[in-house]
C-alpha cells in the first residue's frame, strides 16, 4: 500500500512518494537524499502517517545544533498542530513538555553526552518514539561517545530514520555506525565491515584509499536505503555557474604572507606570530590573505583597515553588480566580524555559543528571505552549511554565494552550495571564489576538481618540524 501525503497544500515532488514508498512498515530506513530535495518534509509526512495509525506518539529529532529551529519552522509551514519542543540545555527545555502525546521533541547530537541523553531515553521508554537522525554522517565514526549513545538509543525506538545528503565523507567504513543506527542486517563487525568494502593504503596500510566490493555494500543496503540525487530527481533546478576574482593583496598582506610562508614568522602591528607546524602556518597564511592573522594571544591583528580591506571591497563591488541577494560565507569569526562592520544591515549566521544574548538564527533566515532590503547574509561555513533553505522571494531571488574564505572539507563546500540551490530556485546560481593568495588558488582548484585540499596546498611549504628555530 502507497503512503498517503498529509500536506494537501504542500504538493508533494515524486522524489518524496518514492522515499516515502520504499520505508513503509519499515523499523529502519536511510533516505540519503542530495540536500534540497525535502527530507525533512519527509520525515513530518510519516509522522502524520503513523500518527493516524496510532503507531507512533511523539517524534524526536537529533539534529546540529544550528538545524533545531528549523524543524519548528517546517512544521509550522506544512501546516502540523502538534507543539515543538527545542532542547536548549536547560530545564526550561522541558519544563512544558507534556505527559502524552503527540509532540515534537529536537535535541542536537551534542547534547548526547550529557542530560540530552537521558531525556531522551526517559521518553524513548514511556512513548512509542520515531526518531530522525538529521545530518547522520554526525555518528560516522564508531568510536565517537554520541554514536555509542545514539546506537543504544535506537534500541528504545518504534522507527528510525536516517537523513543525509553525503553519507560517505571519507569512506564506505563512514556507513557502519549510520546502518548500524537502523539495524541493517548483515554490516558485520566495523573492522570486518571495514576491511570488506574499503581499500586501504598509506602508512602501515591504516588509510582509507578508495572502496571494493561496491555492487555487493550497495546489495546489503538496498533494502534499508534510497539513495537520490539532484542530477535524477530534480533535472529542472537551475545550473551552477562558477567564477574566480583575483584578489590582490595590499604589500603589507604580501609581506606577512612571504615571512609565514618561508619563515613560519610575521609581524603585525609591531607584534611577532611564530608557529612551528606546516598546519598552523597554512592557517596563518589564509588568514593573511583575508587581512588579518590571529595573534598568540588569541587577539584579531590586522594587516590592512578593513574599511579598505581588498576582498571586502571585491563584495562590495559584486553586490553593486549582480541582481538580487547574496550569501557570503567565511571560515574565521574574525572575517565575520570584518563583514559585518562593512555592512551592518546584513543578515548573519554565526555559533549561538559566540553570538550572545538575544542572537536568533531562525530569525535571521527569515530576514534574509523575506526582507527585500535586505540584500546580504554573512555566514560562517560551519553554521550556514545544513539545512537551511535561503532561496529569497520570486521578486528578491538569491542566486549569488561569495566565498570570502573556504574550507579544506570538500563536503563543507558541498552542502554550503546548495542553500540556494534548492527547489523554488528559478535562476541560475553564481558562486564565487576570492583566492587572494596561492594557498586560496589551491584550495579553490582541488575544490573544483574535488580532489584532497590538504594534499595540495600542503606542498606549498616545506615541513619544519616542532622546535625548529627561525
Amino acid at each position: 500500500m502507497n503512503p498517503v501525503w498529509p500536506f494537501p497544500d504542500r504538493p508533494p515532488f515524486e522524489v518524496q512518494l518514492e522515499a516515502l514508498k520504499q520505508a513503509c512498515g519499515k523499523f529502519g530506513f536511510a533516505w540519503f537524499m542530495s540536500m534540497g530535495l525535502g527530507k525533512t518534509a519527509v520525515v513530518l509526512a510519516e509522522f502524520v502517517n503513523l500518527l493516524a495509525s496510532d503507531e507512533v506518539d511523539i517524534l524526536v529529532v537529533v539534529a546540529p545544533n544550528p538545524l533545531k529551529s528549523n524543524w519548528r519552522r517546517e512544521t509550522v509551514i506544512m501546516g502540523i498542530d502538534v507543539p515543538v519542543f527545542i532542547w536548549d540545555g536547560k530545564k526550561a527545555s522541558i519544563k512544558y513538555i507534556p505527559k502524552v502525546g503527540p509532540f515534537v521533541f529536537v535535541v542536537n547530537y551534542e547534547a548526547l553526552l550529557g542530560r540530552g541523553f537521558d531525556f531522551v531515553k526517559s521518553l524513548a521508554e514511556k512513548h512509542r518514539t520515531y526518531l530522525a537522525l538529521d545530518e547522520s554522517s554526525f555518528i560516522k565514526s564508531h568510536k565517537a561517545a554520541r554514536t555509542k549513545n545514539v546506537h543504544i538509543l535506537v534500541d528504545y525506538m518504534s522507527h528510525v530514520r536516517l537523513l543525509n545528503g553525503t553519507p560517505i565523507a571519507n569512506g564506505p567504513d563512514d556507513l557502519w555506525a549510520q546502518l548500524r543506527a537502523i539495524k541493517a542486517k548483515g554490516i558485520r563487525k566495523y573492522m570486518q565491515f571495514k576491511y570488506r568494502y574499503c581499500n586501504m593504503g598509506g602508512f602501515e596500510g591504516r588509510k582509507v584509499v578508495g572502496s571494493k566490493n561496491e555492487q555487493e555494500l550497495a546489495n546489503l543496503m538496498k533494502p534499508y536505503a534510497f539513495l537520490a540525487t539532484k542530477e535524477e530527481w530534480a533535472k529542472g533546478l537551475p545550473d551552477k555557474l562558477y567564477t574566480i576574482h583575483d584578489i590582490t593583496m595590499t604589500a603589507e598582506q604580501k609581506k606577512a604572507y612571504s615571512s609565514m610562508l618561508n619563515d613560519y614568522y610575521a609581524m603585525v602591528e609591531d607584534q611577532a606570530v611564530t608557529v612551528s607546524q606546516k598546519v598552523s602556518a597554512l592557517m596563518k597564511m589564509q588568514q593573511i590573505s583575508s587581512g588579518f592573522m590571529y595573534g598568540e594571544d588569541g587577539s584579531t591583528l590586522y594587516l590592512v583597515d578593513p574599511k579598505s580591506n581588498p576582498k571586502i571591497n571585491d563584495v562590495a563591488d559584486t553586490l553593486e553588480m549582480i541582481d538580487g541577494k547574496m550569501i557570503v560565507f567565511a571560515n574565521y569569526k574574525a572575517s565575520i566580524d570584518m563583514l559585518r562592520e562593512r555592512f551592518p544591515t546584513a543578515a548573519y549566521f554565526i555559533s549561538a555559543s559566540v553570538a550572545g544574548e538575544g542572537y536568533n538564527i531562525e530569525e535571521q533566515s527569515d530576514r534574509f528571505n523575506n526582507d527585500p532590503d535586505c540584500e546580504m547574509l554573512i555566514s560562517q561555513i560551519q553554521v550556514g552549511q545544513f539545512g537551511h533553505t535561503l532561496i529569497g522571494t520570486k521578486r528578491h531571488r538569491c542566486a549569488t554565494v561569495y566565498f570570502f574564505e573556504n574550507m579544506y572539507s570538500l563536503l563543507s563546500r558541498k552542502q554550503a552550495e546548495d542553500r540556494p540551490h534548492r527547489w523554488g530556485a528559478d535562476r541560475d546560481i553564481l558562486y564565487v571564489d576570492s583566492p587572494a593568495s596561492p594557498v586560496e588558488e589551491r584550495m579553490a582548484t582541488a575544490l573544483a576538481k574535488k580532489t584532497d585540499v590538504a594534499n595540495a596546498v600542503n606542498s606549498l611549504i616545506e615541513f619544519k618540524p616542532k622546535g625548529t628555530v627561525i
